[in-house]
Formats: C-alpha cells, sequence, structure tokens
C-alpha cells in the first residue's frame, strides 16, 4: 500500500512540473524568472513579427529600393545591439541584466517594425522624394 501511495505522490509532483513547464510565464509574472521569461517571449512574438514586415517589404520594393532597405536592416540590426548593450551596461552582471535587455530589444524593435510600415515599398529608387 505505501509503494502505491508513494507512485501516486510522485505522478502527482512531475505532473505538476509538467504542466508548470507548458503555461505562459506572461499569465502571473509573479517572479522576476517568469518577468524575465515572458520579456523573452514577447520579443520573440516581436522579432517574428518584424521579420515578416521587413520579409514584406523586400519582396514588395524594386530592384534598386530592395538594396536599401536591405543596408538599413543590417544597419538596424548592429544599431540595436549596441543601444541595448550601452542600456543594459548598468545591470551587468546582475538578475536584472536578461529583463533589460529583452525590454530594450522589444521596445526598440517594435519602433523599427513602425518604421519599416512606412517605408514607400512599391516605390524605385529612382521616383524616390529628394
Amino acid at each position: 500500500m505505501p509503494l502505491k501511495i508513494i507512485f501516486l505522490l510522485l505522478l502527482l509532483v512531475l505532473g505538476s512540473k509538467i504542466k508548470a513547464q507548458n503555461t505562459n510565464p506572461c499569465a502571473t509574472m509573479a517572479t522576476q524568472e517568469e518577468i524575465t521569461a515572458c520579456a523573452i517571449v514577447q520579443y520573440n512574438e516581436t522579432e517574428t513579427a518584424m521579420d515578416s514586415i521587413y520579409q514584406h517589404a523586400v519582396n514588395q520594393a524594386g530592384p534598386n529600393y530592395k538594396n536599401h532597405i536591405r543596408n538599413m536592416h543590417e544597419t538596424w540590426k548592429s544599431y540595436v545591439s549596441a543601444a541595448c548593450s550601452c542600456e543594459t551596461f548598468p545591470f551587468a552582471g546582475t538578475t536584472l541584466e536578461t529583463l533589460m535587455r529583452y525590454q530594450c530589444l522589444n521596445r526598440l524593435t517594435r519602433a523599427y517594425m513602425q518604421q519599416l510600415q512606412q517605408l514607400p515599398w512599391e516605390m524605385p529608387l529612382e521616383e524616390a522624394p529628394k
């Protein structure tokens, strides 16, 4: 009989751990780990949306304009990396470093998405306003 109880308790513990792994970290955000995990999830969602907008811009652009969009994108990647490194530097080595980095990445990526959406995607370079 005690073996059955131990087995049931083991199943209960394992079941709760599996359930905890599948929950959305943004649902409760009761601990710093959940807040950080939520920031990572939010950034990954933002990055996926930004990638989609970027691909649409490149696909819609004329050949010359396409190169400018690609150059802007590469420059943006360097900028966001440097900007977030600078912004998170005061938190280096602390438990807040990862949270601050992903919040920065999310915020700057959202701003970049707006910029991408405002591009005149179909305008050839020769017709662009000067």
